[in-house]
């Protein structure tokens, strides 16, 4: 990886804001032709040189994520693992930075004495553009037509002072980043692809077997297991699910989804769980595949996500055995999102154009839940006995019937 992960990939003679409608600001400081660029300081500047490596600094997410990926691999063992959180992967670390580039720096730094912002009133560094699902590097720009400040002069160089902006913002977003990891969050940035407002994932096509969920944290599957025993504690009530994740638009909230009760009446505890090749053997018989898969349905953020995105929070429940495969997953899930697309009163749907399913109960109310089936199998009308023939005359009811007379065959 190391051959193929050279940052010298000579990208710095495109000029930075050449998409977008701005004006071209002038090129960096990437030193003279044929001269590699410095190795990044830190992960925000690697992403600075990732999108620079694009043709007019204009990088596609696909390409900007190769891009990124193969310079962290470049990097010594020791720098990957301080710049990229141990619980989240790298790419989900890199669509979550984007999305702090694309807003405004804010003007102080983190902690009790925050430091102020090296520059004031920057703008966002990075561009993002919906419609070509592409990023692009702004950097720190002239204002007023006036020229940049490179070369000798009273000031620190504009490249200088990009640098010392980037690290203030890395520094502001790690600090949130790590806190909200302590707090469960759940980091799933990859679903959006890019971070292009609340239409960006509406208008996006998911690969059918695509996850765009990230795994969950260890602190997020703890409180989910904690309320999924109090759910099915009481499977004779709908329950409420509360967690973490980043909407649509990227935003990181809380989301609170509903779900049905599981049956009708208190459970039996004389009642034995069936056996599942996916479902522990110790569970309680009201646990079945069926509502697992509601309950990860329910847990999609916004409501929406690919089969392989419900299989993938499949995992996080108490009740399935440890390391299922994805085969394994895959299958089952497939199946019980078919039943449950055909319920009398279904929580779920399938999008065929956007190849993603939507959870239909995520806003209802507690009280807006009829009663759950007694049971899930069907049985057989129940008779008195063995059948009676009816005589002549008389009918189910009760009432007489007119009998027309016997047929003797023709004269």
């Amino acid at each position: 990886h190391a051959a193929s992960g050279s940052v010298a990939d000579g990208a710095s003679d495109a000029p930075d804001g050449a998409a977008l409608g701005d004006p071209a600001p002038p090129q960096a400081d990437a030193g003279p032709p044929g001269v590699p660029e410095p190795p990044p300081a830190n992960f925000f500047e690697l992403i600075r040189g990732a999108i620079r490596s694009a043709p007019n600094a204009i990088a596609p997410m696909e390409f900007l994520a190769r891009q990124a990926l193969r310079r962290l691999e470049a990097l010594d063992p020791a720098a990957r693992e301080d710049w990229i959180p141990a619980e989240t992967s790298p790419r989900d670390y890199l669509l979550a930075c984007l999305k702090f580039l694309v807003s405004p720096p804010p003007p102080e730094g983190p902690g009790p004495d925050p430091r102020p912002c090296p520059v004031d009133n920057p703008p966002p560094l990075v561009a993002f553009d919906v419609s070509t699902q592409a990023y692009t590097w702004l950097g720190l720009r002239p204002r007023g037509g006036a020229p940049a400040a490179d070369g000798p002069g009273p000031g620190p160089s504009q490249e200088a002072q990009e640098g010392a902006l980037l690290a203030f913002m890395e520094e502001c977003h790690r600090a949130h980043f790590d806190l909200q990891l302590s707090q469960g969050a759940v980091y799933n940035t990859a679903r959006l692809g890019a971070q292009g407002g609340p239409g960006a994932f509406a208008a996006r096509t998911a690969q059918r077997g695509s996850v765009t969920v990230a795994r969950t944290s260890p602190a997020a599957v703890a409180k989910f297991r904690a309320q999924e025993s109090e759910r099915y504690a009481a499977p004779d009530r709908p329950y409420q699910y509360q967690f973490t994740a980043r909407d649509s638009a990227g935003n990181e909230r809380t989301f609170t989804t509903a779900v049905a009760a599981v049956r009708r009446g208190p459970p039996s505890a004389a009642t034995k769980a069936r056996e599942h090749a996916l479902l522990k053997n110790d569970r309680p018989a009201h646990v079945t595949i069926l509502t697992l898969v509601r309950d990860a349905a329910a847990r999609l953020p916004d409501g929406v996500g690919t089969r392989a995105d419900v299989s993938e929070l499949l995992r996080d429940s108490q009740f399935v055995v440890d390391h299922p495969t994805e085969q394994q997953l895959s299958q089952v899930v497939s199946g019980a999102l078919d039943r449950l697309h055909y319920e009398k009163d279904p929580c779920v749907k399938y999008e065929p154009d956007r190849k993603v399913w939507i959870y239909l109960h995520r806003t209802r109310g507690l009280d807006d839940f009829g009663l759950p089936p007694a049971s899930t199998t069907r049985k057989r009308p129940a008779t008195a006995g063995p059948l009676q023939a009816v005589p002549p005359g008389a009918r189910a009811g009760g009432m007489p019937r007119a009998v027309p007379p016997p047929f003797h065959g023709p004269p």
